[in-house]
């Protein structure tokens, strides 16, 4: 007999054991438990509570509190832990709904800025399979929002994917404020881990476990491509097709296709994923040009791009570094000569009534040519804010 158990208290329990039904059997995890109603806590009895510890949450009502991993457990101590805090709450009728979600933490600590950038790709191709398998409408509930329908992220989602070193840690904090994405990487500078926020909270511990190797899943796909060998960056990949090939997603997520398998499985990933994807890998600046009654060359230029129409403007999203030249040429023709070449002395462009530029617009284009073509006289291409006034719409 110990003190411990005559107090009531079990003896600290850290297996250090692997759990081979697992993806990652050592890997480390942290898991929170978001329910309601809670009215009867933990009994610190029982071998597994002292791994756990709860805390009030504000977002919930009605007695919620959220349950978290005393510290990162892997193995057998995590799977334990879920399985007895799974049987426990249903055992005393905790409730779970809208309000309420589990969080899986992976641990990106021991990854490379490589497996990341893959890990970003894979989520944005298989948000649409991960929604569909979580359920419950997570897809449109405002703490886990998918990345293809939040388009507030994805600037920051691109420097996460080209920073390293410090500079990773500040572009992730950009999210603290968007923190209610269904994968939150703001969690990256907190905590050196990536957090799956979809589920909705269940007493059923094997669809959580099933759940914690999908997003383990994600981690061992990233390694795998990332360590390819004869391997190429994400953006090479996304441009050859690979990612419209089923039997490509078999091999990577192989147990866990099938959860993720569903008959638009591919349609999704071109019409949602791919979209979000080559957001995420795009190089260079974006902007917009709005252009209203403008002359036929132009309306025929931006039809070829599919604009949107906004507020009676066709508006355009472009890609500075390999678009810019030919809207400038297409704008004004004698404006933007081709790469590497000497700016001729002095350029005046045609007059195009009803071509309406943002403030935004002009100073990106400026930046670019400042960018693409050195320190030269902003006069000498006939863009100056004088020759643009009566075509630039300050805004």
């Amino acid at each position: 007999m110990s003190i411990g158990s005559d107090l009531g208290f079990a003896a600290p329990r850290t297996g250090y054991e692997p759990d081979n039904s697992l993806v990652l059997p050592k890997d480390f995890l942290g898991l929170e438990f978001e329910f309601e109603n809670v009215t009867r806590s933990i009994d610190p009895a029982l071998d597994w509570a002292c791994l756990v510890t709860n805390k009030e949450d504000g977002s919930l009502r009605n007695y919620g509190q959220e349950f978290v991993f005393e510290r990162p457990l892997f193995g057998k101590d995590a799977t334990d832990v879920i399985r007895g805090l799974c049987a426990h709450a249903k055992k005393n009728k905790y409730t779970t709904g809208l309000r309420t979600g589990i969080h899986v933490h992976i641990d990106a600590r021991n990854i490379g800025y490589p497996q990341l950038r893959w890990w970003l790709v894979l989520n944005a191709l298989l948000e649409p399979a991960i929604y569909r398998w979580v359920g419950a409408g997570r897809e449109e509930n405002v703490f886990c929002l998918p990345w293809y329908s939040t388009d507030a992220v994805l600037p920051v989602l691109r420097e996460i994917y080209r920073k390293e070193g410090t500079e990773l840690g500040l572009a992730a904090s950009r999210l603290a404020q968007k923190k209610y994405s269904g994968l939150n990487l703001d969690c990256l500078r907190r905590f050196g881990s990536i957090e799956y926020r979809h589920l909705q909270t269940t007493t059923d511990a094997d669809r959580v476990l099933r759940w914690v190797n999908i997003c383990q899943r994600f981690k061992a796909a990233s390694d795998e491509l990332a360590n390819k060998p004869g391997g190429y960056e994400p953006v090479v990949w996304l441009k050859g097709g690979q990612a419209l090939d089923l039997f490509f997603w078999k091999d990577l997520l192989k147990a866990q296709f099938e959860d993720l398998d569903y008959p638009d499985f591919l349609r999704d990933v071109r019409t949602k994923g791919l979209p979000t994807a080559l957001e995420i890998v795009r190089e260079g600046p974006q902007f917009t040009i709005s252009v209203s009654r403008a002359n036929e060359k132009v309306k025929s230029y931006l039809a070829s791009k599919k604009p949107e129409k906004k507020d009676e403007a066709l508006v355009m999203t472009m890609d500075a570094v390999n678009e810019v030249p030919v809207v400038l040429n297409t704008l004004f023709p004698s404006a933007a000569p081709p790469p590497n070449t000497v700016p001729p002395p002095t350029v005046e462009p045609p007059a195009l009534p009803g071509v309406t530029w943002r403030r935004s617009d002009f100073v990106a284009v400026m930046s670019y040519l400042r960018q693409h073509y050195g320190d030269f006289p902003q006069q000498d291409y006939g863009l100056t804010p004088g020759s643009l006034m009566s075509s630039v719409m300050y805004r």
